[in-house]
């Protein structure tokens, strides 16, 4: 399977996972390894979405491989950027 399709498989899943995470948020509060799932899933979703975003832009089609591998990169360093800044909660 080609990048592009692999990221828009990851991108409709993601966003499945965001509504059950979401769900199980709103029921269980405050749990670290729940919020920790959603701000990954969030964190992927949005950043194979700018991807998409710019690709509709005119961003060449012969880059998605790169693109695809810089924003799961970005994804990443996202989550752990955010997840370094929120508070332990209890």
């Amino acid at each position: 399977m080609a990048k592009g399709m692999w990221a828009l498989l990851i991108q409709r899943v993601s966003a499945i996972l965001i509504l059950l995470f979401l769900t199980l948020h709103f029921f269980l509060p405050y749990r670290r390894p729940l919020q920790f799932l959603l701000l990954l899933v969030v964190a992927l979703h949005a950043s194979l979405g700018i991807r998409v975003f710019l690709i509709d832009l005119g961003a060449d089609v012969k880059t998605q491989k790169g693109l695809f591998f810089a924003f799961l990169f970005l994804a990443a360093f996202g989550l752990f950027f955010v997840w370094s800044y929120l508070p332990l909660g209890g």
